[in-house]
C-alpha cells in the first residue's frame, strides 16, 4: 500500500487494503487510539525517550530461558500478559501528537519514526562482536520511508495521528520480540561514514579535482547505489532506499541535535547514552553496515544468504556458538 500510495498506483493501494483486510492484527489493543476526545498534554515523549522507557521497563523483561529456533509469533505470545499490555499502552499513550499542530508536527513525528528505526537496525550490535542486522528491525527501516507519503494522502488530521502512534506500537512490538535490543549510539558511529566497494581500484589522476581515495572528497552514494540494484534480495534495495531518502532529508543534522537525543526537561541528560555524539551521518554509516553486510555482489562479493534472526535482544543469541551457526 505503500508503495501504491507513493507512486499513485491505485491497484496497489486495493491490493495493500485487500491484505489488511483479511489479518487480524496482532494485540488490537495496542492500535486502539481516540485522539478525537483527547487534548494534547504538553509536547509528551520522543520516540526515542519511549524506547528509553521500554529498555527500563521491568514488566517488559524479555522472556527466558532463550530459544534460538522460535518463531515471531512465538515470541509475540509473552506479550499478550494484561500487564504487559497495560505497560506497552502506557508508554505508547504518552507518546502525544496534537492532530491539529498541523504540517510541523507530523513532520517531526514521522522523522522521529526514521531515525528511531535506523538506530534500531544499525546501532544495536555488541561491543567486540562482528555486525549483525536483524530481519525484523530492518523492516522498520523499510517501512518508514512510506510515512510522509500517506500522510500527506489521508485528509483527517486525527488519522494522521493515529497512523503515526500506531507505527510506533509496531516499533515497540518488533523491539520487544527481538529480545529488547538496545540502541549503542556510539557504536553505530564507530562504522566509517566513507563506505566504499571492496578492492576499490579508484584512482585519480594528477588533473582531477580532489581524489575519490580522500574521505573529503568521497561521496560513498554513487557507488552503493551502482552495487545495490543488483542485489538478488529485494529487502536490500528497499533498506538501501530508505536510507538513502533519510540521508537526503535529514543528514545534515548536527551532533546531539536529533530529535530526543536528550531527555525532554533533564538539561544534558541523553535518552540513550552516546546520543549526544549521533549526527545525520548515522544513515551513510548503516547503508556501508548493509552492504558489507549482505555483499557488494556488482563488485564481485556473493550475496549473504539471508538477514540475521538470532533475535539479537538476548545476550545468549551472542554466543559463540550461536554466532558460529548464522555466519
Amino acid at each position: 500500500m505503500g508503495y501504491g500510495v507513493e507512486f499513485g498506483d491505485d491497484t496497489l493501494v486495493a491490493t495493500g487494503l485487500a491484505q489488511t483486510a483479511i489479518h487480524t492484527p496482532t494485540l488490537a489493543e495496542l492500535y486502539h487510539h481516540n485522539f478525537s476526545s483527547e487534548q494534547p498534554r504538553g509536547p509528551g515523549d520522543t520516540i526515542l525517550e519511549s524506547l528509553r522507557k521500554i529498555y527500563d521497563s521491568q514488566i517488559l523483561q524479555p522472556v527466558l530461558p532463550y530459544d534460538p529456533n522460535a518463531l515471531f509469533s512465538a515470541r509475540l505470545r509473552p506479550l499478550r500478559e494484561p500487564q504487559r499490555v497495560e505497560e506497552i499502552r502506557k508508554i505508547i499513550n504518552s507518546f502525544q501528537i496534537d492532530p491539529q499542530g498541523g504540517e510541523p508536527e507530523f513532520a517531526s513525528k514521522v522523522e522521529q519514526a526514521i531515525w528511531a528505526s535506523a538506530l534500531l537496525m544499525a546501532g544495536t550490535g555488541r561491543k567486540g562482536k562482528k555486525p549483525r542486522l536483524d530481519f525484523f528491525l530492518m523492516h522498520l527501516v523499510t517501512s518508514s520511508i512510506f510515512l510522509k507519503p500517506m500522510i500527506d494522502v489521508i485528509t483527517n488530521p486525527v488519522h494522521k495521528a493515529n497512523l503515526l502512534r500506531s507505527f510506533l506500537s509496531v516499533i515497540i512490538l518488533v523491539v520487544l520480540a527481538r529480545g529488547r535490543p538496545r540502541i549503542e549510539p556510539e557504536l553505530l558511529m564507530t562504522y566509517t561514514a566513507t563506505p566504499r566497494p571492496p578492492a576499490s581500484a579508484l584512482k585519480a589522476s594528477r588533473s582531477a579535482v580532489g581524489s575519490p581515495t580522500n574521505d573529503e572528497d568521497y561521496n560513498p552514494w554513487p557507488a552503493i547505489l551502482a552495487d545495490v540494484i543488483y542485489h538478488p534480495d529485494p529487502h536490500v534495495i528497499k533498506t538501501i532506499r530508505s536510507l538513502a531518502y533519510a540521508a537526503r532529508e535529514y543528514g545534515a543534522t548536527p551532533a546531539g541535535e536529533a530529535i530526543g537525543a536528550f531527555i525532554s526537561g533533564k538539561e544534558g541528560v541523553e535518552s540513550h547514552k552516546g546520543m549526544a555524539v549521533v549526527d545525520g551521518t548515522i544513515f551513510v554509516r548503516a547503508a556501508g553496515m548493509v552492504m558489507d553486510y549482505m555483499g557488494w555482489v556488482a563488485n564481485g562479493q556473493e550475496a549473504r544468504p539471508d538477514w540475521d534472526r538470532s533475535a539479537l535482544g538476548w545476550d545468549d543469541a551472542w554466543a559463540d556458538e550461536q554466532e558460529a551457526k548464522l555466519w
